[in-house]
């Protein structure tokens, strides 16, 4: 895969993205990096918790905050409106 510098799974909730991205990451030789924890690890909260007390698009852009803070990573998993994350994962090229 020359010339590629990370990979974003987008997927619905419970499609696989937190069982495939260690998995393709090992076979990398990358690190995997999981949205939902990250965001978990720095606002104290579950994704869940997130949604629930501030709405989807407060989640959303937590999930996208976090996407930008991690531009190195190997592989990012979000679930995310497809053409949204592909302009996102562009942008950091």
């Amino acid at each position: 895969m020359s010339g590629v510098r990370r990979i974003a799974l987008v997927g619905l909730p419970g499609s696989g993205k937190s069982t495939i991205a260690p998995l393709v990451a090992r076979g990398l030789g990358w690190d995997a990096v999981d949205l939902d924890d990250e965001i978990a690890r720095t606002t104290g909260r579950s994704p869940a918790a997130i949604i629930a007390e501030d709405g989807e698009s407060a989640f959303r852009d937590l999930e996208l905050a976090a996407l930008e803070d991690h531009q190195r990573l190997g592989i990012a998993q979000l679930a995310r409106r497809p053409r949204r994350s592909k302009c996102v994962v562009q942008s950091h090229d």
